[in-house]
């Protein structure tokens, strides 16, 4: 009898929509900013992102799609980078929370499970920030977000790394699916996707002392100013996500 893989969509739509609807708090603010660990977590992040929009030049695009967007936490960096801003989101209490969050801005939201999405435009640059570990078929995955990128587009995806050191990648139902940088590269590969940057995104040990977050800090600084193989290989037990600049070969 084949195992049934633990993960899937369903899954992850019913856990959000059922741990959201007795969350009365803004999602965002309980998520990223209720700790000081959690708060370095999301500035390291938003650091990383706004290096990457300076890097390559990611501005006046005509076409942008962020997939996973959740309540909208990373969208005030991209959302103003586009003429048209399309979401893609599969959880109706995220959406719901998202054009709350956004009733200013103009978007189009597709509402669908990714892993079912087939694409019928392109787009100049994709977004996927912390959404690529609920995925459990990491190559057709790949494969749709090629389908929806321009012979010169970007594809920006952030997620969890299974080899940083306090991983609970075998703990937690939710993070089961997480791949280190090596895994993500060969799957690129075969996807048909060139992996153009790899950048250190939440790198940290011990965050809840100041110290620990200080050093780190420094150390994030550096990965984003090196971006190379040697300094991702001597950091990445201490690295729990990374953020990968793909685009068709």
């Amino acid at each position: 009898m084949k195992k049934e893989t633990l993960l899937n969509s369903k899954f992850v739509k019913n856990y959000y929509n059922e741990s959201l609807s007795a969350l009365d708090e803004n999602y965002t603010n309980y998520r990223w900013h209720r700790n000081k660990v959690s708060e370095y977590d999301y500035q390291q992040t938003k650091n990383t992102l706004l290096h990457i929009l300076k890097k390559f030049n990611i501005k006046d695009n005509h076409e942008m799609l962020e997939v996973g967007p959740g309540d909208g936490v990373w969208t005030p960096l991209f959302i103003n980078q586009s003429e048209h801003y399309t979401v893609l989101e599969q959880s109706e209490e995220m959406i719901s929370r998202l054009q709350a969050n956004f009733k200013e801005n103009k978007f189009s939201v597709i509402k669908t499970d990714f892993m079912e999405y087939e694409p019928e435009q392109t787009f100049d640059t994709v977004f996927a920030i912390r959404c690529f570990e609920y995925f459990d078929k990491k190559e057709k995955a790949l494969k749709i977000f090629k389908s929806a990128l321009g012979e010169h587009s970007l594809l920006i995806i952030t997620t969890k790394n299974a080899s940083y050191i306090k991983s609970v990648k075998k703990s937690k139902k939710l993070h089961s699916e997480q791949i280190t940088s090596s895994q993500m590269a060969k799957i690129a590969e075969v996807s048909g996707l060139e992996m153009i940057a790899t950048y250190p995104t939440t790198l940290r040990v011990k965050s809840t002392f100041k110290i620990f977050r200080a050093i780190f800090t420094m150390i994030h600084n550096l990965g984003l100013l090196f971006n190379n193989a040697w300094f991702n290989n001597v950091f990445n037990w201490a690295t729990e996500s990374y953020t990968y600049v793909l685009r068709k070969k």
